[in-house]
């Protein structure tokens, strides 16, 4: 049977070229749309992860500490249920990165940095109460934040989540929209054939597997270009984004080409199948015959 299938297929495609063409092009710019959906969804979820690294406190340490008094400090710190996690600087190191960063040989003999210990705090963390209680940990000097930032990558943060979100709905509803109205199209226009293949008692897979395999081959022809079309496009607005904005690092094609021809791919052919079986339902009415 599957045989048969596949061969009316081949015979539905040779016999029809303009509308599997047609077809296959509309694919293509509804999937070039997707893919730039898919490309800012996951850069938006990498600048997320950007934004979460950056809630961090900067705490110095007293002068005339110990070693072993400032890794106790940072232990007795990572017991606190708002800290994720801590990194001891000491003052030898802050110097030493601060030569390299500015390209210059700082050779003291008393060096006038503290050590500190570089605290991340988790997203909704109440950061002016945390800086209260740290700063009555004996041997804190001062805790450095700017709290006007921190709220701010707070609220920037959520307002990315949502905004994924909702753009996610909107884009997937218009892409089942379109796929649904171009394979309506395509049934309707092989009404005649498939009204024949009812009359001569062919089953109702038999009448779908033909219009579902087309649509797969279709979307996964479709996902393929629209992806290898896009890539260089996509690399011209990642380095025009270190342009506009040095400090935001968008992911390379590498990183997300895969699950974006993953994501698309199995997406067309889910919408495209439902689509098939909604539309025959509902048009041709042969499940009733």
């Amino acid at each position: 049977m599957m045989i048969k299938i596949l061969e009316e297929v081949r015979e539905n495609i040779k016999n029809d070229k303009n509308l599997f063409y047609y077809s296959l092009v509309t694919m293509i710019i509804i999937f070039f749309i997707f893919n730039f959906f898919c490309m800012m969804a996951l850069n938006l979820l990498k600048f997320n992860e950007y934004l979460k690294s950056n809630m961090q406190l900067k705490i110095y340490i007293e002068k005339n500490t110990t070693k072993e008094e400032n890794l106790y400090l940072e232990k007795k710190l990572l017991k606190y249920d708002e800290i994720i996690k801590t990194k001891y600087v000491s003052k030898d190191i802050a110097l030493e990165d601060l030569s390299k960063n500015l390209d210059l040989n700082f050779d003291y003999t008393d060096n006038p940095l503290p050590d500190a210990i570089f605290v991340r705090i988790k997203e909704n963390t109440d950061i002016d109460k945390l800086i209260k209680i740290i700063k009555t940990e004996k041997k804190v000097e001062s805790v450095e934040v700017k709290n006007e930032f921190l709220n701010k990558i707070k609220r920037l943060n959520k307002a990315l989540n949502k905004v994924t979100i909702y753009i996610s709905f909107i884009v997937l509803g218009s892409i089942f929209i379109l796929i649904f109205n171009l394979i309506q199209s395509t049934i309707l226009i092989r009404k005649k054939d498939i009204k024949i293949m009812a009359l001569v008692g062919a089953t109702r897979l038999y009448i779908e597997m033909p219009f579902i395999i087309e649509s797969i081959i279709v979307v996964i022809l479709a996902s393929l270009i629209s992806t290898a079309v896009f890539i260089p496009i996509y690399n011209i607005l990642r380095e025009s984004a270190k342009v506009v904005a040095p400090f935001v690092s968008m992911a390379s094609w590498q990183e997300v080409i895969i699950p974006t021809i993953i994501l698309v791919s199995v997406t067309g052919i889910l919408i495209s199948v439902l689509s098939t079986v909604i539309t025959m339902k509902i048009n041709l009415k042969l499940y009733g015959e």
